[in-house]
């Protein structure tokens, strides 16, 4: 009997285990690999094995790299909401095979690991304020100092990063990552994708110079993540329609079983604007 590719062992996992969504084995497979190049693990041999404990911290690291503040929501979406649940995906896994253990591995090597929300969230708050410091008595102002306040960069906006929250997981949903609420499906559209992409942009290039480093941290993740996954999504192979044949999805290049032709700067396909310019391109050295 011929072992199952990855999909087909996922797909089987779904449907004996419906509690998470595909996409967060996949994930799992991908921060597992992200978490032995951060230890310098070897490729292959025992010395690549991880421990449930340094499977968790690479998994936070990399949900925060790929998602930035919408990690805990993408997760949620999938089924996740604690780190037991990653040793449930990790042992579906080992159970079918496509994983291995050693004798000292067990689901319990992943509980309690974090909170969600600390770990998560976390990342993302202001710095508390240093031991010791007080706040010092109000004095009225001088006009000097009015003007001298007035220049300053204001302080951070709780209602801009819910916009950016807003729209990053507007985008998101586009890119078929959140279920649509009205559909109760999730379903890629990638022209809405874009237009949400661009008022980011656009958000971003408008508020130069008057907003704060944390509000531009913000602004840098939450477009860096969009661009990533509207690449993925853009390259990943259209769905067959209800009655085509089974490999009617996996030829992108077209209906003649052509393979799509790489772009002039090297990328397969690419991702590209309704004009026939290349947006983003995702590669890795």
């Amino acid at each position: 009997m011929n072992p199952l590719s990855f999909e087909e062992a996922v797909a089987r996992i779904a449907r004996k285990d419906p509690r998470y969504a595909e996409d967060a084995y996949v994930f799992l497979r991908e921060a597992l690999d992200f978490t032995v190049k951060l230890l310098e693990k070897p490729v292959q041999g025992p010395q690549r094995h991880v421990s449930g404990q340094e499977l968790l911290e690479g998994i936070r690291q990399y949900a925060l790299r790929e998602y930035g503040q919408m990690a805990l929501r993408v997760l949620a979406h999938w089924g996740v909401r604690r780190t037991e649940d990653f040793g449930e995906i990790v042992f579906n896994l080992v159970e079918t095979g496509v994983l291995g253990r050693t004798e000292s591995d067990q689901r319990a090597d992943f509980a309690g690991g974090y909170d969600f929300a600390e770990a998560f969230r976390a990342p993302f708050r202001p710095p508390p304020r240093g031991p010791g410091r007080r706040r010092a008595m109000p004095r009225r102002r001088s006009r000097r100092d009015r003007t001298m306040a007035e220049d300053k960069t204001p302080a951070s906006d709780p209602h801009f990063a819910s916009l950016v929250g807003m729209l990053g997981s507007l985008a998101m949903q586009h890119l078929g990552k959140l279920v649509n609420p009205a559909t109760g499906k999730a379903e890629v559209h990638l022209e809405g994708a874009e237009f949400v992409i661009d008022l980011v942009e656009s958000l971003e290039r408008k508020t130069r110079g008057n907003r704060t480093e944390e509000e531009g941290r913000l602004l840098a993740q939450t477009l860096t993540s969009l661009r990533f996954n509207y690449v993925e999504a853009a390259n990943a192979p259209p769905a067959a329609p209800p009655d085509a044949p089974p490999d009617a999805a996996a030829k992108p290049g077209g209906s003649d079983g052509e393979t799509a032709a790489a772009a002039p700067d090297g990328t397969a396909g690419g991702a590209k604007k309704p004009g026939g310019e290349a947006r983003f391109h995702k590669s890795y050295g």
